[in-house]
């Protein structure tokens, strides 16, 4: 709902922007507080930065952008497909084995998206675009968990969550800049801003923290 209300007001790469920005002024401060320190090389920075890209940038983008041609209700929907593309991903890695049940939840889950869509919506309307749209959003999550857990395993989940969060930030104030021009736009209104922060410290920050606390604990085990 957070998004629903942004996307009325302000562009969909500006509300990325704003989302990480703010996700970033809010986990900085906790990152120094806990002691731990930023890379240093870029080949430290570097598995920051594709995650960021694949758990921020790519999903974010498309998702905000599918919902200027569907619902905020059938977004949510697809998007709750992640665990689905996260199976078949890691699947297709082998990182995990396909069972009965995680093949039947893939085929029920690619149905409903073909009963969502219908049959009376032409191919090239904007319902289909907007589903295939938030369709990529949910695949690069689930290669958000594969690189999470390939290169990020070993990592506090909290350096995790900040540095990725940072690296995002950088990549969508050169993308927004370019795009978007967020400096020339009027400013949101204040139902848009306390969205944009709900959406940065319970759908960002918050969320990552625990996501990477999982990735932490799944490296552990294994």
């Amino acid at each position: 709902c957070f998004v629903g209300v942004a996307v009325k007001e302000l562009p969909p790469l500006t509300v990325v922007l704003a989302r990480v920005v703010l996700a970033t002024m809010i986990l900085l401060p906790l990152f120094w507080f806990y002691g731990h320190k930023l890379p240093n090389s870029a080949k430290e920075w570097f598995p920051f930065v594709v995650m960021g890209l694949l758990n921020n940038v790519i999903p974010f983008c498309f998702l905000f952008v599918a919902q200027t041609f569907i619902t905020v209700g059938l977004t949510s929907i697809i998007n709750a497909m992640t665990p689905l593309c996260t199976v078949i991903v890691m699947a297709a890695f082998a990182e995990e084995k396909l069972t009965v049940n995680r093949v039947s939840g893939v085929v029920l889950g690619g149905l409903g998206v073909a009963v969502l869509r219908g049959i009376e919506e032409p191919l090239d309307g904007p319902q289909t675009i907007g589903i295939g749209l938030g369709l990529v959003a949910t695949l690069s999550f689930g290669f958000t968990a594969l690189w999470g857990r390939r290169h990020l395993g070993g990592v506090a989940p909290l350096k995790s969550a900040t540095c990725q969060i940072l690296c995002s930030s950088v990549v969508m104030l050169i993308v927004a800049g370019i795009f978007d021009q967020p400096w020339t736009l009027d400013a949101p209104s204040p139902k848009v801003w306390f969205s944009l922060i709900g959406l940065a410290f319970f759908g960002t920050a918050i969320a990552y923290i625990v996501f990477f606390q999982i990735l932490v604990r799944a490296g552990a085990s294994n």
